[in-house]
């Protein structure tokens, strides 16, 4: 397995354990993400070795950050639903029907 590969499947979780420490000791959520790709930039500039460029290091840095944002954004929204529907709450739909004879505009 290439370095890379190894270090990315070990470093998304750490990002999002160290952001969810972050946020239990009083981290707003909406500064979660933000923390994230910080993570992700910081972790792998670190860790950056000598077959990898300053570039590439950011962009792994950049994709690890937000592959940890989007898999804890993901698994959150699955867990929420899944919450609201086992205690009875009716999950709806974000679109509206439209009433008869009206455009999406409202004018007719």
């Amino acid at each position: 397995m290439d370095t890379t590969e190894f270090f990315g499947v070990l470093v998304v979780p750490v990002i999002i354990g160290l952001v969810e420490v972050a946020k239990g000791t009083g981290l707003s959520a909406r500064w979660a993400a933000p923390m994230a790709l910080a993570l992700g930039l910081a972790l792998s500039l670190i860790a950056a070795d000598d077959g990898i460029t300053m570039a590439g290091a950011v962009m792994r840095g950049l994709a690890l950050g937000l592959s940890a944002s989007g898999l804890y954004a993901a698994v959150d929204t699955q867990l929420s639903t899944g919450r609201r529907s086992a205690a009875g709450v009716r999950v709806r739909s974000s679109r509206r029907p439209m009433a008869a004879g009206r455009t999406l505009r409202g004018d007719e």
